[in-house]
């Protein structure tokens, strides 16, 4: 089984730990109910390392991923975000997921752990026509989504951004988004594995609350996210 860079800090920490997608993670910590409400009123702070990361590059990456998704990719600037689905040939959705264009010749996209194998091969497979080449560094990363009405600020007071709804930062080896799935304000930051643990325990430190995969639902399917 797969296990995200802070499994040791949370099993530390007292979580209920759980099989999601061939990884053991987070179900939740105090409690669903109280993890909720942390996020609606002040901050919350998930785990969301099993998240693919699948970086392309190359002068068509863009074209290729607006011929793959739903939404026009290739009109996304630099620094811009898009929520978006991948069909198959009959138009059925293969996986939702969240586009970022990091620069002119890179974009990132996130699928979901369950698919992300399955998109893998689905845009491998489609590859060849086009100037691009996909990366996976779905394990060499970790991502942490800070979110609820607190988390803008306890971002600026640890890191020194402020990033918009949907926009996307590159700090250092950091990239941190105005994006989530809880539907409050908050922000995902994307890190180097090694780098991941200090990150969270200062987060934590600011008065995040840790939150897992049970509160998330709750969250997402309380403002009707799919």
């Amino acid at each position: 089984m797969l296990r995200s860079p802070l499994h040791e800090l949370h099993a530390v920490r007292g979580a209920r730990l759980v099989d999601f997608a061939g990884w053991e993670l987070p179900l939740q910590f105090e409690g669903i109910i109280t993890e909720h409400r942390a996020v609606r009123s002040a901050a919350g702070l998930f785990d969301v390392s099993h998240m693919g990361q699948l970086f392309f590059h190359g002068p068509q990456a863009a074209e290729f991923l607006a011929w793959m998704t739903t939404g026009n990719l290739a009109l996304l600037a630099p620094g811009e975000c898009r929520y978006c689905h991948l069909l198959d040939e009959q138009g059925h959705i293969v996986d939702d997921a969240i586009t970022y264009r990091l620069g002119a010749d890179e974009l990132l996209l996130v699928p979901n752990a369950s698919t992300a194998t399955r998109v893998e091969a689905w845009l491998t497979a489609h590859l060849d026509d086009f100037d691009a080449m996909l990366e996976n560094r779905s394990m060499e990363l970790a991502c942490l989504a800070l979110q609820g009405p607190d988390a803008p600020r306890l971002l600026q007071d640890e890191v020194g951004l402020v990033v918009e709804p949907f926009r996307v930062v590159r700090h250092g080896e950091m990239l941190v988004s105005g994006t989530g799935y809880t539907g409050e304000s908050g922000c995902e930051i994307i890190v180097p594995a090694a780098e991941a643990a200090p990150i969270w325990e200062a987060l934590l430190q600011r008065g995040a609350v840790p939150c897992g995969l049970g509160a998330r639902d709750t969250l997402r399917l309380e403002r009707g996210m799919l």
